[in-house]
Order: C-alpha cells, then structure tokens, then sequence
C-alpha cells in the first residue's frame, strides 16, 4: 500500500516538474525574444561598443585624454571675441549616432562619435585653417582601426550668425537641404556640424537669405521651384534591401531652368501621401529633366501631372536610414 502511495507520488512529482521545466523554457524563450526586440535597433551599436571593449581596451585611456583636451579648448574659446569658426559643432540624431567636434585655433581639436552604447570613435590632434577651408590633423592614425576615423577637412559655411562646418563631398547635400528648407533647422540634431558652443539651438540663432558657400558649388542653391511629371517611365519594386519601389520620371524642366545632376525634390500634396520618399535629378537637358522617384514598396503608381517642388513648407531632417538612390548624396 505504502509502495502504490510512493508510486502515485513520483508520478504526480514527476509531472509536476515536467510542466515547471516546460514553462522554465517559455520563459527563458520569451525574455530572450524580447531582449532581441529591444535590442534590435542597437544591434550594430552594440557590437561597436563590444568591439572597443574588448578588443581594444586603451579606448578608455584615450577618452581621458580627449575630454581633457576638449576642457583646454573649451577654455580657449571662451577667451576668444567672435573668432571666424572656433566653437563646438555637432549633428547627430536622438536615439542614434551623435557627433561633437570642438575647435580653436591654438588648442587644436577633438572629435567624439557618441550613441546608445558609449563612445565608438574619438580622435584629437591640431587644427588649420586656410581661407574657408579647415583642415583637422588627428594625432591618432586610422591605422588604429576605425575608432579614430574622422573627416578631416571641412568648409566654413557662414549664415547670419550660424556657422557649419561642411565636408567637400557634402555640399551638394548640404545645399539640397538649404533647397528643401530642412536648412536652417530650428534645433542642435540634424544631418551637418552646426556650431552650437555647447548649448541647446534656438531660433535666437537666425540665418538670413541663403548661406555663403564656394563659389564653386553656388549654384546649387536654387530659388523655390515647381516641376510638374510629363512622362512616367520604367518601376522597379523591391530596390535593393530598403523596401522600396524606384519610378523613372521625365520633368517638364531643365538646364534652361538652373538645373543640375543630384537636385531633390520634396512631394506636394497627393504626392506626398503616396509613399513618397525622394525625388532626384539623374540627367537633365536644355528644358527637361530626368529623374527618379522613391516610394514605399507597392505605394501608388506616380502619374503624369503630378507636382514636385523646393522652397516648401519646413520639413524635419530625413532621418538617417532613408533610402537614397546608389551613386547620389544623402
């Protein structure tokens, strides 16, 4: 009797510690889903962070180095009366990549790349400027790794009482951004360095008419401009990985018109809501122009008729992951 009793028991135990192992699992299954979920979008971030922790631990001898460093110029600054571009420049945007540069003429500079998990990159070293062009001289070489990879040299962009620093291979950029009224930004995050000085961006810091860039790249400022679709041509869906449909448009302006290879453009109206992502200029003639549009995958076939533009309303900065069309500026 005893024996059956002990028997009943152990099956019954048995069970139960069967359904407690089942759901032990569940539970280890479900909290590691949602750490994928919540980790997800700083995946590659993450990794970064792992990478300068353990494979290449004096990082954190070197931040000291630069925050030190960035005191001194700090420092400097604030002894400095209107200077021509000595200041702290950022861009970055929330929950992403953030970038500070801070520069004077005898303290040199230092350049941070910070984000969700700590600092990836950083570098100090000697700053020159010629003209309107700075030129940074890092004391830490790329042959590093990418920890210390920087942009070196940078266009003093002047507008009102703004001053950006803009890489040579960004002015086109820069310029479509000035275009699509996304420049001058209202607040410290955005897509180029802005000279912040350290403090929060107001509308106290006004830009007046357009920005003084190189001669060389003036004409890609345009005055607000309309453009209407004449033809539609060839759709690809599913461009590359970024879920996009790419349309091959024909405008009804061109060369005749301050045209150029690379002008965006930003979507009105009906056009805006259908899947719109970008608008860019792939080849232009004397009084039309080839383009292409980017949509959402299976948004709504572009029409002839339909209207793009530049000088529109203010729009936010295009974040980071945006499509761009292969061969083209942000």
């Amino acid at each position: 009797m005893m024996l059956k009793r002990y028997q009943c028991f152990n099956k019954i135990y048995e069970r139960a510690t069967m359904k407690k192992c089942v759901f032990f699992v569940a539970m280890l299954l479900l909290v590691g889903l949602g750490a994928m979920c919540y980790y997800g979008n700083c995946e590659e971030e993450e990794s970064l962070e792992t990478y300068t922790k353990w494979v290449m631990p004096e990082i954190e001898g070197e931040k000291l180095n630069v925050y030190q460093k960035q005191e001194t110029i700090q420092k400097e600054i604030t002894t400095l009366k209107d200077h021509a571009w000595a200041g702290e420049y950022f861009y970055g945007f929330p929950h992403g990549n953030c970038y500070t540069l801070t520069l004077a003429p005898e303290s040199g500079f230092t350049y941070i790349n910070n984000g969700c998990a700590g600092v990836y990159r950083l570098n100090y070293g000697t700053v020159m400027c010629d003209g309107s062009k700075i030129t940074l001289h890092p004391a830490l070489t790329a042959d590093l790794e990418f920890r210390h990879q920087l942009p070196t040299e940078f266009y003093l962009i002047p507008w009102g009482q703004r001053r950006y620093l803009i890489q040579p291979d960004e002015m086109l950029a820069f310029c479509n951004a000035v275009n699509l009224r996304r420049e001058p930004r209202e607040f410290n995050y955005g897509e180029f360095f802005l000279c912040t000085d350290g403090e929060s961006l107001t509308l106290k810091t006004p830009a007046e008419k357009h920005p003084t860039v190189p001669e060389a790249f003036r004409h890609y400022l345009m005055p607000p401009t309309q453009v209407k679709v004449l033809a539609v041509g060839e759709r690809r869906d599913g461009l590359e990985e970024n879920d996009c449909s790419q349309t091959r448009l024909t405008l009804d302006k061109g060369e005749d018109t301050g045209f150029f290879v690379g002008l965006k453009f930003d979507a009105l109206g009906k056009e805006e809501e259908a899947g719109f992502w970008s608008l860019t200029v792939t080849k232009v003639e004397k009084t039309q122009s080839e383009a292409m549009l980017l949509q959402r995958e299976n948004a709504g076939m572009p029409e002839v008729g339909w209207k793009f533009g530049t000088g529109l309303e203010p729009k936010m900065p295009v974040p980071p992951n945006t499509p761009v069309l292969p061969g083209h500026p942000r």
